[in-house]
C-alpha cells in the first residue's frame, strides 16, 4: 500500500504555525496588494484633508492647520449672497446644455426598439435623429 502525503496548498496554513506563517506563505499576494493600497491612500484619502479649507478662514501665511475654524460661516455667506440665484441658474443651465448634447448620442447608440413593430430600423433612426437634433423655435 502506498503512503501518500497530505499536500497542503500554498494558501493553507497549519493551525500550529498560525497567522504569521500564512502571511509568509502568501507574501506575493500581499505584495501585489501593496501598490493599489498606496494608490488609494495617496489619491483618495490624502486630498480629503483639503476639504477642511471650506470650514476654515484660510490664510496662506498661517497654513492649513493654524488657520481659525469658522464652521459653516462661509456656506451661510454664500447661500445668503445676492449672486447665489444667478450662480445656481447658470449651473443648472450648463448642466441642461450638457445633458442636451449627450442625450442624442445616447439615443442613437441604442438599438432599434423591438416593441414598436410599426417602426423599422430606418424609421427609428430617422425619427430619433430628427427629434434630437431639431432646435426649439424660442
Amino acid at each position: 500500500m502506498l503512503k501518500t502525503k497530505s499536500v497542503r496548498g500554498k494558501t493553507g496554513a497549519s493551525p500550529k504555525r498560525g497567522l504569521a506563517q500564512y502571511f509568509v506563505n502568501n507574501w506575493d499576494l500581499y505584495a501585489m496588494l501593496l501598490l493599489p493600497i498606496v494608490y488609494i491612500v495617496i489619491f483618495k484619502y490624502v486630498p480629503m484633508a483639503g476639504v477642511q479649507m471650506a470650514f476654515r478662514d484660510y490664510s496662506v501665511f498661517k497654513g492649513m492647520w493654524d488657520s481659525p475654524w469658522v464652521g459653516l460661516e462661509h456656506f451661510k455667506t454664500f447661500f445668503s449672497s445676492s449672486e447665489f440665484g444667478k450662480l445656481l441658474t447658470n449651473t443648472l443651465t450648463l448642466r441642461g446644455c450638457l445633458t442636451a448634447r449627450l442625450l442624442p448620442r445616447l439615443l442613437l447608440s441604442l438599438p432599434p426598439v423591438k416593441t414598436l413593430p410599426q417602426l423599422s430600423a430606418g424609421a427609428w433612426s430617422s425619427t430619433t435623429k430628427t427629434s434630437t437634433t431639431a432646435r426649439p423655435l424660442a
